[in-house]
């Protein structure tokens, strides 16, 4: 990955005490063996949702060897209540990732939301042709493994709503979403160990949630009160003209 974002190979030097290689300019190398049959117990460290979570028994690494550059950059990210980096980067792969994953749904744009801790809640838009085509690409996003896994709330939009604008994803809750037609929870599905409201700390299943918030397909609906297009060209050309700064 690194050779393809530089556009070329990644110069690497051997390791001092494990057969391995490792880049030439990295910063900081830890050599070391990681031992099968030793475990102790570490944390509880502060996870990206934003809560500490349990302390566990992880395994040991025996450390051969530490290697560095001359005053090295020791790279680091806070983890925790968003906003935080860790939660903006999630937040751009996992876009990435479900939007290669469901290819072959109508899916316009893909906004995993910061305040979901990169994984839990999620804004998609479409271009709904048929009846239940929210509901399936749906279905489809929380498919999309790993990156749909973890999601537990999940609302679709027509494509003139941008994902990315809560002013308009709440006008179409509020103009577009009938309650007893178009919200669906389905329960047992694969969910976040680190999520601390699954009623069942042991397991890692969790529900989700569903709102199918796109117009109908079939029949009339409200038409938007909105200027026609060569109107608002018109007026955005000639704005400097009215007085209004």
């Amino acid at each position: 990955m690194a050779g393809a974002l530089r556009g070329g190979p990644v110069e690497l030097v051997k390791c001092e005490t494990v057969p391995l290689e490792v880049p030439a300019t990295a910063e900081i190398v830890l050599e070391g063996e990681i031992l099968p049959d030793v475990l102790k117990e570490e944390g509880p460290f502060g996870e990206y949702p934003g809560y500490y979570g349990s302390r566990d028994k992880r395994h040991v690494i025996e450390i051969k060897a530490i290697t560095y550059r001359n005053n090295p950059i020791y790279q680091a990210s806070f983890a925790g209540r968003p906003h935080t980096e860790d939660n903006g980067m999630r937040c751009l792969s996992q876009e990435a990732e479900i939007l290669a994953q469901c290819r072959h749904q109508p899916i316009k744009k893909v906004r995993v939301a910061e305040g979901g801790c990169g994984h839990y809640f999620v804004i998609a838009s479409i271009k709904k042709t048929v009846e239940g085509q929210g509901k399936t690409a749906a279905l489809a996003i929380l498919g999309a493994a790993p990156a749909g896994q973890f999601i537990k709330n999940l609302i679709i939009v027509d494509e003139d709503i941008d994902p990315f604008d809560w002013l308009q994803v709440e006008w179409a809750l509020s103009t577009r979403l009938q309650p007893e037609r178009d919200v669906e929870i389905i329960k047992d599905m694969i969910g976040s160990e680190l999520d601390p409201s699954r009623p069942h700390k042991d397991s890692g299943k969790s529900s989700k949630l569903i709102i199918d918030a796109t117009k109908p397909v079939i029949g009339e609906f409200g038409e938007i009160t909105y200027p026609k297009k060569d109107v608002m060209e018109k007026v955005e050309k000639e704005w400097s003209k009215y007085g209004i700064s």
